[in-house]
């Protein structure tokens, strides 16, 4: 079985890493492969340069994929990562064993488990695009309900209250419309930002070296000009058999959140959806619980301010479930605090 350490190809139109010898794992399994499967076998290839796949490479990748897009956990995308389905599948019919149709076979891969919660995700982001609209023109003009489920939720969730000057609040609704505009869009075109990740990838990462780390389930990576949406293991379905895991709801508010800080760098983890007076998120280490009040780092979802809310990815998910469940409960708010849901 053949293994890289980084991705090769194209990702989203510019080069991945592609490392010399991960391209030569890559033409050594496409070679293996008999062009009825969508490989190359006998081909010779030309020589594997430090960050630059070449146009025959490239090229085979896009054709195996397509070959084999019902058994890849998303559409052609150019380039094989480590630990994904594309590598997966290289090596199962390289190897001459005969891989099932689909993933689920087998168990979904963490990115194809997501894609199953893109079409509830872009159903949130467009209740919350309309809602955002219709009240932004009746605020425009004075007659908008301030009773409304959008106008609560844009105080519970924006802290719009915060903010007494007229033209400032329209401002700021445009903002969060534009944010959420710019996430659906996101989730349309997943196969550009969905990547698997490793428990040992995400701890090179995060630069952790506990055997006993637990990486996040979903974290957004910039590296070199490129940016993705890392899943990690994780990153599971909930059921009884795997209670750690989480349900289809916390699932899609992961994907939401997470698509929030892809399209922008300088929206944050400030305060997550649960936290609360009692308990809070330390700016040091998001990860870490603190104590509100015990140091000016430690804040919680309901105090802060309308500039961190706007840029407050925990913000975004939960804005759009409020308008289409038509209330709010921080109790069931959905999220990694409430797996099951």
């Amino acid at each position: 079985m053949e293994t890289i350490d980084a991705s090769v190809g194209f990702a989203g139109g510019k080069p991945c890493y592609n490392i010399p010898k991960d391209q030569e794992a890559i033409q050594r399994l496409l070679s293996k492969i008999p062009a009825s499967q969508g490989g190359c076998m006998g081909k010779v290839w030309k020589p594997a340069l430090w960050g630059a796949c070449a146009q025959d490479l490239a090229e085979a990748i896009r054709k195996f994929q397509e070959a084999n897009r019902a058994k890849l956990a998303f559409p052609p995308d150019g380039h094989v990562d480590p630990g994904g389905s594309t590598l997966a599948l290289l090596n199962a019919l390289a190897s001459g064993t005969s891989p099932s149709a689909s993933p689920s076979a087998t168990g979904l891969t963490q990115s194809a488990l997501a894609l199953k919660n893109i079409p509830l995700g872009i159903s949130w982001c467009q209740a919350a695009i309309n809602a955002l609209q219709t009240y932004a023109m009746a605020f425009a003009t004075g007659s908008e309900d301030a009773d409304s489920v959008v106008a609560k939720a844009l105080n519970v969730h924006f802290h719009l209250d915060q903010i007494s000057d007229r033209s400032k609040s329209a401002g700021r609704m445009d903002s969060i419309l534009a944010n959420f505009k710019e996430i659906k869009n996101t989730l349309m075109n997943t196969s550009l930002a969905f990547r698997d990740c490793s428990t040992s990838e995400a701890a090179a990462i995060f630069g952790s070296r506990d055997a006993s780390w637990v990486p996040p389930p979903a974290f957004v990576w910039r590296s070199k000009g490129n940016k993705w949406i890392l899943f990690t293991t994780s990153f599971q379905e909930w059921s009884s058999a795997t209670p750690n895991g989480y349900g289809p709801n916390a699932r899609t508010a992961m994907v939401v959140h997470e698509s929030a800080h892809y399209i922008d760098g300088s929206i944050l983890d400030y305060a997550y959806e649960w936290t609360n007076a009692s308990v809070g998120t330390n700016q040091a280490d998001p990860t870490n619980a603190c104590v509100p009040g015990s140091e000016p780092q430690c804040l919680y979802y309901a105090a802060l301010p309308a500039e961190q809310a706007l840029n407050n990815a925990a913000c975004y998910p939960t804005f759009a479930a409020h308008v289409v469940r038509k209330f709010d409960s921080p109790s069931t708010r959905y999220g990694a605090a409430n797996k099951t849901l």
